[in-house]
């Protein structure tokens, strides 16, 4: 098989599972969607949702074939499927739902776009691309066209749909990315034009979008302020027209003289007409005539109650102790009223009362949404009913917070919103206004929670005011709609332009520059780039034309770059070859005098030099002296014992200072020695010796040529200084180190010698000799002297071999010996056995020493008791003159016969 028919099946294996891949994406997404859309489409019954299910299980099917076929090979048949089925879904989709024609018209180029361009063949590409986009035409024309089956598209799909949108862009741009590598750069420009100005205007569309929505949403916001302003502003009203009825009311001289005379019959009969009509026309619940002391004279409302003390209200009391008319929203026992309370002066006394009170509840709410339009729900607090003694009904709806009740509600169908209750207990307690969004059964609402307060400026529960988003959302898309389409044409028409304007400008000039590179790498140097504008592309014609003209000379310049650099990696591989070859000289060579003759010797050999010498400094660090050197003038200066003062002349200079110093032209050098046994010398350095952070020397190395050391020899020889000093360092170390172990083994061996000399004078030990199995006897006279003179340090024979004279050794020092004798039938002694034997005398040597040093610390035991034992008994009496005595007695018995005398002199 060849490459090229090889290349060709994986290319096909790969459109394969790219294709295979793209379905089974499909197929999920559709599973996903039809889920959501049977979902919505039982949610709110509209056939068209259902129309639309039918449309995604067509696509489904489509994709199912299309996966059927991928799979048998046919993989343009199947992909040109899934392409249809994108279409006929979007298309479709438009049909019966209107909102979001663009950003369908958008998402079929994307995706149907994007699966052509990956998986289509190149040839194929464009006419994919031509049905693709005269699809998104039509659907994006029926955008405006007046269908009046079709629906609104529903919230949920209409904020999620420019996200799924997003994504999509992303995952688009993410495989074109990956794609576009291959093609030519014809399809990058326009690619990253595209991306760049889809991205500008696209963002600037987003922006419009969302200030467009902000706009209409803070509309919204200021409307449901506004209405709850003129809630406010109505009951702010109320509240003056029932402190002018209060007034008017206390000013009377009839009521003043009737109550005077406690007359609550004639009161009744003067007020219950006046009452009855201003009910009906102010909406007043109640009128009071109150004693001075706050309690009921006559309820004209209610005759039958009096004599009740109504001070519990904030406004009568606050009315009563401040003699002055006091009005606002008071929680009664039966209703919430907005109340007012003037006093009754009769020539300047406070006689009593006057209190009237409008209604504040259904009707006041009825009368609210007729004039605005909007709902508005009251709910009171269980804190503020409290006191007054107000209950919420028996069928009272479910509340928000249960720290509230229902009052009121111009709604109907009081429904539950999905507000949370940290919202309402935060506006109870801060008292400030809150707007939220929500949707309810996919209807829109704008919610506004506000607290209701009473006198003074008490907070006794919230009020909602709601009003429906329809209008404020069917504007939003409105505004969508009508910037959404000028940026999709502006970006097709940006295009185009760019597309002409970059195959003129940019893409001819390029492709001519690419042709005349080409036959120039082919080698044909003659050729020239002719087509040059006045512009960028212009100048880098003209640079190419420069650059094949200089091509010849650059390419002899890098011939001889190439060169000098190979001589130079061939001069730094030799250094660190005879770098290698002298530090396996120092790990060899451990004697110090042969070390520095072998490194001297191998410098000058490896790096071709006229003189090699080395220097070690003396005891005294004033004297750095020759101890190698190398040929005639090398002898001829170790016989004159040659050496330089440290500080003076170039090696003095470097042991002082501790550093190289270099004479790549010795005329030039100050401080350099001039020796006249080497007269040729032209370049001269001298490397200290360093090691553990001390000078040890230097060492002087010598050419015959001007400028010799390069940096690379320098920095090579030095490291070799280096070790060559650490060498000559270990060397001294280890020297010192064997003298002072040898001196300690000879100190201790003389002592141990000393020890069994003295343990043998107090100790007749015989001779053990064993001459049968399990039998040992003892020899008590002295050994034989031919025996004890032949005792050596090694094994030693004798009677032709049948005799092996082995000697116990300790510590060096030989303290015994063992004989071992054979008849003459069994041989003579194998070189195994004697070492078998040399083994055993070994260990008998130890245990002997160890059975010594058992027997010496017994004894020292045993004096150190007698001492205790001597001394307990001298200290046993307080009696100088006992004293005396018994340390006489004690010291004569502990040293034997010796005549022992103690006294004390007081001079």
């Amino acid at each position: 098989m060849t490459s090229e028919s090889s290349s060709e099946k994986k290319q096909a294996t790969s459109q394969e599972l790219k294709a295979l891949i793209i379905a089974i994406v499909f197929l999920v997404g559709i599973s996903v969607n039809l889920m959501l859309s049977i979902s919505l489409g039982i949610r709110t019954g509209e056939w068209q949702q259902f129309a639309r299910v039918g449309v995604i299980l067509i696509f489904g099917g489509m994709t199912v074939v299309a996966l059927t076929r991928i799979r048998r090979g046919r993989v343009e048949s199947g992909i040109w499927l899934i392409i249809s089925g994108i279409l006929f879904a979007l298309l479709g989709t438009e049909f019966f739902m209107v909102g979001f024609g663009p950003i369908l018209a958008l998402l079929e180029l994307l995706l149907a776009g994007g699966v052509a361009f990956l998986v289509l063949p190149k040839d194929r590409v464009r006419g994919a691309f031509v049905f693709i986009i005269g699809s998104a035409i039509l659907t994006f024309g029926l955008e405006f066209i007046p269908l009046n089956y079709r629906i609104l598209a529903p919230q949920d799909i209409t904020k999620a749909l420019p996200i799924i949108a997003g994504l999509v862009v992303a995952a688009m741009i993410a495989l074109f990315l990956r794609q576009i590598g291959h093609g030519s750069i014809r399809v990058k420009l326009l690619f990253a034009v595209f991306i760049i100005l889809g991205f500008v205007v696209f963002f600037q569309t987003g922006v419009n979008l969302r200030l467009s929505r902000e706009l209409s949403e803070r509309a919204e916001r200021d409307h449901l302020l506004f209405l709850y302003q003129g809630y406010s502003d109505f009951v702010d009203t109320q509240t003056t027209a029932s402190a002018a009825l209060s007034l008017s009311y206390a000013d009377r001289d009839d009521i003043k003289e009737l109550y005077l005379a406690r007359d609550r019959d004639a009161l009744l009969e003067l007020l219950t007409p006046i009452f009855e009509t201003l009910k009906n026309e102010l909406s007043i619940r109640h009128l009071y005539i109150e004693n001075p002391d706050g309690t009921v004279f006559v309820r004209i409302h209610n005759p039958e109650k009096h004599s009740d003390d109504v001070t519990y209200r904030y406004t009568a009391a606050a009315a009563l102790n401040s003699k002055e008319t006091v009005a606002g929203v008071e929680v009664g026992p039966g209703r919430i009223g907005i109340r007012s309370v003037s006093p009754l002066w009769d020539e300047g006394s406070f006689i009593g009362m006057v209190e009237v009170g409008l209604d504040y509840d259904q009707a006041f709410v009825d009368d609210f949404k007729e004039r605005t339009n909007a709902d508005y729900n009251l709910w009171i607090t269980y804190e503020a009913a409290e006191l007054p003694g107000l209950t919420p009904s028996d069928d009272t709806p479910l509340a928000p917070t249960e720290k509230v009740f229902h009052y009121a509600s111009s709604s109907e169908n009081l429904i539950s919103f999905p507000i949370s209750v940290e919202t309402y207990d935060r506006i109870l307690e801060t008292g400030e206004p809150e707007i939220l969004f929500i949707s309810i059964e996919d209807e829109a609402l704008a919610v506004l929670i506000a607290p209701m307060l009473a006198y003074p400026e008490r907070v006794i529960g919230v009020i909602e005011i709601v009003q429906s988003r329809t209008e404020t959302l069917e504007a939003i898309n409105q505004n969508r709609r009508s910037i959404l389409i000028p940026a999709s044409l502006l970006t097709l028409i940006g295009l185009l332009v760019l597309v002409i304007v970059f195959n003129q400008v940019v893409l001819r000039p390029v492709g001519h520059m690419a042709s005349v590179a080409e036959k120039q790498i082919a080698g044909d140097l003659s050729s020239r780039v002719k087509m040059l504008p006045p512009d960028e592309i212009g100048y880098l014609g003209k640079t190419l034309n420069s650059l094949s003209e200089q091509l010849d000379v650059n390419r002899k310049d890098q011939e001889k770059i190439i060169a000098e650099r190979t001589k130079s990696l061939e001069e730094r591989s030799a250094y660190l070859e005879s770098s290698a070859e002298v530090s396996r000289a120092i790990a060899s060579i451990t004697n110090a005098d042969e070390l520095i003759k072998q490194v001297v010797r191998l410098i000058k050999e490896r790096f071709d030099l006229y003189y090699v010498g080395l220097f070690i400094a003396d005891q005294e660090h004033e004297w750095a002296i020759l101890q190698a050197g190398t040929g005639e003038a090398g002898r001829i200066m170790l016989e004159r014992k040659h050496r330089l003062k440290i500080g003076e002349g170039m090696i003095g200079w470097c042991v002082k200072n501790a550093q190289s110093r270099i004479a790549l032209d010795v005329g030039e050098d100050a401080v350099r020695f001039n020796n006249p046994v080497l007269p040729e010398t032209h370049s001269e350095g001298a490397l200290p010796l360093r090691s553990r952070g001390r000078v040890l020397g230097a060492l002087t190395i010598q050419s015959t040529e001007t400028a010799a050391f390069t940096p690379e020899i320098i920095t090579t020889l030095q490291t070799m200084a280096d070790q060559v000093a650490i060498a000559l360092d270990n060397a001294e170390l280890l020297a010192q180190s064997e003298a002072a172990l040898s001196a300690e083994r000879k100190a201790y061996g003389q002592l141990s010698q000393a020890e069994w000399l003295a343990l043998l004078h107090r100790q007749n030990i015989p001779r053990y000799v064993s001459d049968a199995p399990g039998h040992v006897h003892t020899i008590h006279d002295e050994p034989g002297v031919d025996l004890t003179h032949s005792l050596q340090k090694v094994i030693h024979l004798e009677d032709k071999g049948f005799s092996a004279l082995i000697p116990i050794k300790v510590r060096g020092h030989i303290i015994g010996g063992v004989k071992l004798r054979k008849e003459e039938e069994a041989g003579v002694w194998t070189k195994q056995q004697l070492e078998l034997a040399e083994i055993l005398a070994e260990q008998v040597s130890i245990a002997l020493e160890n059975a010594r040093l058992f027997d010496q610390s017994q004894r020292r035991a045993a004096q150190d008791r007698v001492i205790r034992e001597s001394t307990a008994r001298i200290r046993e009496t307080l009696d100088i003159e006992s004293v005396l005595k018994t340390a006489a007695q004690e010291l004569h018995k502990i040293l034997g016969r010796v005549e022992t005398e103690v006294w004390i002199d007081a001079e």
